[in-house]
C-alpha cells in the first residue's frame, strides 16, 4: 500500500470548485503573493503569521473595471501589481518586468508556487526601498547577460551602477536595526547582490557578499525566530547552496554558522523515514543542501584541522571527525534511497512540467554522489555513464540557443568539471566536456565557458594529468593564475582569472 506521503506526490484528481462568486478583495500583499486572503482589516492575519507587512486593501473598482479583472491571466497580476505600486519610472516597471517573466525563473529551479524569488521577493520590493533598488539592478545586468552584451562596458555600468548604489546606500540602516525584517530585507539584498556581481564576472565580490550574509544569519533578532518561517527557511537554504559551491570554487571553508542549528532539526525530521519517499522535492531538495553543507564542513574544515595536528595529538578530535564522516555516510545513502523512491512515484517529469527542472537536478545530485561509491547505497555497473546521462536530460532542458543563462541554484558546471578533473577514461572525459561547452550557462561563479577554457588549456599540456593532481592554493582562481603563467591561451579578462589577482592583491 502506498504511505501517506507517496500519495501526495501522485497526480490529484481534478475538482470542481463550489459554485459562488470569487473574492477580489483581498490585500494587496496577498494578491502580489497568490495566496488566499482572510480579508481581516485592518491587516490580514495571514500577513500577520508570516510577519510581512500587509499593504492593505484596494479601493473598490466600478463594475467594469471588475469584469475586465476577471479575464486578466493570474500570471499578470504580479506584474502589473508591482508596475502600479513599486516602480517609479518606465524603465523600471521594464526591468520588473523582465524580472518577474525572465530573472526569477532563471534564479532558480523551483516552480513558480515555491520559488523564492516570485513568492518572497518580488512581495518584499513592495515594502522595502533597497530590495527593489537591488532587484531593477539585477534585471538590468541580467537582461544584458542573456543577450551576450558585456555588462562591464562603461555604457552599461552607467545605467547598473545608479540602481546598485541606491540599493547598497539604503540597505545601511537596515544593518543597524535590530528586527527581524531589517535583517530579512539585508539578507534578500545580499543574495540579490552575489547575483548581480556574478553575473558582472567580479567572483571575489560575490564571495564577498556571500560572507557577508552567512554573517547576518548568525544575529540573535534571526535566530529568534521559528526555524520553519518561511522566509528565514528560505534564506538558510540559499545561503547553503551558494556556501557549498563557493567553497569548492575557493576550495576553502565558507560555511554559515547556523549550519549546526539548522541541521539538528533536520536531523530529528528524517529519522526512520528513509523506506518512504520525500513528501515533495522542496523537502528533497532542502536535506540535500544540508547534507552538501555538512560534506562541505567536516572535508574542508574538520579533516584539515587534523591534518594539522602533529603526532595525532588531538585523538580525540579524529574520532570526532571519523565518526561524523561515517554518520554523513549513512544520512547521504538515506538521501540518496528516498530520493530514488520519490523518481519511482512521481515517474519521470517531462518539461513543460513546471517540476521538471527540479527533479531532473536532483536526479543529477543522485547520480554525482553515487560515483562515489562510499555513498552509493548499491554498486552501479558504470556510475560515471549514469551521471552523464542525467547531466544531457537536464542540460538539454536549461540550455537556450538564442541566449545565455544564469542561475544561483544549480551545481551541472561544477560536477561536469569535476569529471573531467577527475576521469582518466578519453571518451568519457570528452564527453563532459562537450556537454560543458554547449552549456553556455553560468551557475553563481561557476561559467561553463570559463571552465571550458580551463580544461582545453590543461589537456592541451603533455603533462596534464599531473597538473590536474596538483595542489594549488586559492582553488580554481588559483588553478587558473597557474596556468596563465605558462601559456597565454586564457584569456585575461577571464572572470576566474581576474578573480585570482583580486585576491593577490
Amino acid at each position: 500500500m502506498m504511505t501517506k506521503d507517496a500519495l501526495s506526490l501522485t497526480t490529484r484528481p481534478k475538482f470542481r470548485r463550489a459554485s459562488g462568486p470569487k473574492s477580489r478583495m483581498g490585500c494587496m500583499t496577498c494578491k502580489i503573493r497568490h495566496l488566499k486572503c482572510d480579508e481581516e482589516r485592518p491587516s490580514c492575519y495571514r500577513c500577520r503569521k508570516d510577519q510581512i507587512r500587509c499593504d492593505g486593501y484596494a479601493s473598490p473598482k466600478s463594475t467594469a473595471k471588475n469584469k475586465q479583472a476577471k479575464t486578466q491571466k493570474p500570471e499578470s497580476l504580479l506584474h502589473i501589481t508591482i508596475t502600479h505600486l513599486v516602480t517609479d519610472t518606465p524603465v523600471e516597471e521594464s526591468y520588473f518586468h523582465h524580472f518577474y517573466h525572465w530573472t526569477c525563473n532563471q534564479l532558480s529551479l523551483a516552480p513558480g508556487s515555491s520559488n523564492f524569488w516570485i513568492q518572497h521577493v518580488l512581495p518584499l520590493s513592495h515594502t522595502s526601498e533597497p530590495v527593489k533598488h537591488a532587484i531593477t539592478a539585477v534585471a538590468a545586468v541580467h537582461q544584458m547577460f542573456m543577450a551576450g552584451h558585456d555588462p562591464r562596458s562603461p555604457q552599461h555600468m552607467r545605467v547598473l551602477t545608479t540602481q546598485y548604489t541606491k540599493a547598497l546606500s539604503q540597505i545601511i540602516p537596515h544593518m543597524s536595526v535590530d528586527s527581524a525584517y531589517s535583517i530579512q530585507c539585508a539578507l534578500v539584498c545580499c543574495l540579490l547582490f552575489i547575483a548581480f556581481e556574478g553575473m558582472l564576472g567580479r567572483y571575489a565580490e560575490s564571495v564577498r557578499h556571500l560572507r557577508a550574509g552567512n554573517r547576518l544569519l548568525t544575529l540573535p533578532a534571526l535566530a529568534c525566530l521559528q526555524m520553519d518561517h518561511p522566509l528565514t527557511r528560505k534564506l538558510n537554504e540559499i545561503f547553503s547552496i551558494l556556501s557549498h559551491e563557493a567553497s569548492n570554487f575557493m576550495d576553502e571553508p565558507i560555511i554559515p554558522d547556523t549550519q549546526p542549528r539548522w541541521a539538528a532539526a533536520q536531523i530529528r525530521a528524517s529519522i526512520d523515514t528513509s523506506s518512504e519517499p520525500f513528501y515533495d522535492l522542496d523537502k528533497a531538495a532542502y536535506e540535500l543542501r544540508e547534507l552538501n553543507l555538512l560534506f562541505t564542513k567536516i572535508t574542508k574544515q574538520d579533516f584539515r584541522r587534523v591534518s594539522k595536528l602533529a603526532g595525532g595529538q588531538d585523538q580525540y578530535s579524529s574520532e570526532h571527525t571519523s565518526a561524523s564522516f561515517e554518520e554523513l555516510q549513512r544520512r547521504f545513502r538515506q538521501w540518496i534511497t528516498r530520493i530514488q523512491l520519490t523518481t519511482a512515484v512521481l515517474g519521470h517529469l517531462k518539461p513543460p512540467h513546471p517540476a521538471a527542472n527540479q527533479l531532473l537536478s536532483l536526479i543529477l545530485a543522485q547520480k554525482f554522489w553515487c560515483m562515489n561509491a562510499y555513498f552509493a547505497p548499491e554498486i552501479s555497473e558504470d556510475p560515471i555513464a549514469d551521471f552523464l546521462d542525467a547531466a544531457e536530460l537536464l542540460a538539454k532542458s536549461l540550455t537556450n540557443r538564442d541566449h545565455f543563462t544564469f542561475s544561483l541554484e544549480g551545481d551541472l558546471v561544477s560536477s561536469l568539471s569535476f569529471v573531467v578533473r577527475t576521469c582518466s577514461d578519453t571518451e568519457t572525459r570528452n564527453r563532459a566536456l562537450s556537454l560543458l561547452r554547449s552549456l553556455n550557462r553560468r551557475e553563481g561563479i561557476w561559467d561553463s565557458r570559463e571552465i571550458v577554457q580551463l580544461h582545453e588549456m590543461t589537456l592541451s599540456l603533455d603533462n596534464h594529468e599531473s597538473w590536474y593532481e596538483r595542489e594549488v592554493h586559492g582553488g580554481v582562481p588559483g588553478y587558473v593564475s597557474e596556468l596563465a603563467k605558462i601559456s597565454t591561451r586564457i584569456d585575461p579578462v577571464n572572470s576566474i582569472l581576474l578573480a585570482a589577482g583580486h585576491n593577490n592583491t
